[in-house]
Order: C-alpha cells, then sequence, then structure tokens
C-alpha cells in the first residue's frame, strides 16, 4: 500500500485528544441522568440542570457542525473526515435525548403541577397543546411588534381571543389557562407600557 492512497490525518477532527474530549463528555452526561433517576423521582432543579447540559452540548455539536462546512468550503474535507464529525454531532445529542426522557418521566410523576398521564394518547394530547400555545404565542408577539410599529397608542392587553383553546396548564411557558400573558411582557415592553401610562 503506497502512502498516496492514505487520507491525509486531520488532528482537529480525527486527533485523539478532540475524540477522547467528545467521548468522556457524552458518557458524562448519562451520570446526571442516573443521579436524577435514583431516587425515582425528577425534581425540577434536576430537569433544570438536564436542560443547561443538553443546550450546551447541542452549540457544541452545531459549532462542530459549521465548523466542518466552512472547512468543506475552505480547505475541504474528506468523505473520512465528515463522516467523523457527524458521528461526533451524534454523540453531542444523546444529551437531548437524556433530557427528553427525563422531561417525560419528570411529567408523569404524582404531584407535579401539570401532570401528563403515562399513556401514549396524553402525550400525544401534551406535545399538541405545547406546539398550539407556541405558535399562538409567537402570533401574539409578531402581532404586538407590528402594532406598535404602525403607531398604535393603546397596548393589548392580552393575546386574541382564538388562544383561549383548553391548552390546560403550561408551565413551560410561564403561564397557566386563563391568565394574562401581561407579566411574562419583557422589562422595555412593561417600561413603554408604563411611559404610555403617565
Amino acid at each position: 500500500m503506497s502512502t498516496d492512497d492514505c487520507i491525509p490525518g486531520n488532528p482537529d477532527i480525527a486527533g485523539v485528544g478532540v475524540r477522547i474530549a467528545i467521548y468522556v463528555q457524552t458518557l458524562l452526561c448519562f451520570l446526571p441522568a442516573f443521579w436524577a433517576l435514583l431516587d425515582g423521582k425528577v425534581s425540577q432543579g434536576e430537569l433544570d440542570a438536564a436542560e443547561n447540559q443538553a443546550t450546551t452540548n447541542l452549540v457544541l455539536a452545531f459549532a462542530i457542525l459549521i465548523s466542518s462546512i466552512v472547512q468543506a468550503q475552505t480547505l475541504g474535507l474528506t468523505n473520512y473526515h465528515a463522516s467523523i464529525v457527524l458521528n461526533m454531532s451524534w454523540l453531542n445529542n444523546t444529551n437531548a435525548f437524556i433530557y427528553f426522557l427525563l422531561y417525560i418521566q419528570h411529567k408523569s410523576q404524582a404531584g407535579v403541577r401539570g401532570r401528563v398521564a403515562p399513556t401514549w394518547r396524553a402525550w400525544v394530547q401534551h406535545i399538541r397543546e405545547l406546539a398550539v400555545s407556541i405558535l399562538h404565542r409567537g402570533e401574539y408577539l409578531h402581532n404586538r411588534r407590528s402594532s406598535h410599529f404602525d403607531g398604535a397608542n393603546s397596548p393589548t392587553t392580552g393575546p386574541p381571543s382564538s388562544t383561549t383553546i383548553d391548552a390546560g396548564s403550561n408551565a413551560e411557558l410561564g403561564q397557566m389557562k386563563g391568565t394574562d400573558p401581561a407579566p411574562t411582557r419583557s422589562g422595555s415592553e412593561r417600561t413603554q407600557t408604563g411611559e404610555s401610562q403617565l
């Protein structure tokens, strides 16, 4: 076998240190999950910690993908190194799967606000409600911003009446059914509302 047939090494991608760091990080992400499940219950603090860990690792996965795209466009990237990058990104995405499993455990526990019954039908309904509430919240914010830029002087007091869908409790978005979303406004919105009332 001649040296012309060998793929040139790229230590930034296939280096021993880079790969060991990704492997160890992926293995260590299971420790907090096992610790959270040790007592059979997942507390809100444990769930928040898992979410932060998953978010950090997803940002790292996207950074690796973006840097490989840039390298492919500028210096070139072999198929071998591209497959290593994709495999390392999937390893980093493992944290997101762990978070979702902990989320399911947390929301299925008795005594949790907004509990979801541990059945497929209940979870499908819960996911639909989350999607609808996120979409309607996005429409509400878009309408609020467009009315602000159109020069409307009267601030909107709440989301449109179409959002009165029975979405149950929505602790993920900081709202409960039937409550006014005004407390979830940003600081600048509260300041602008306060100035217009003076």
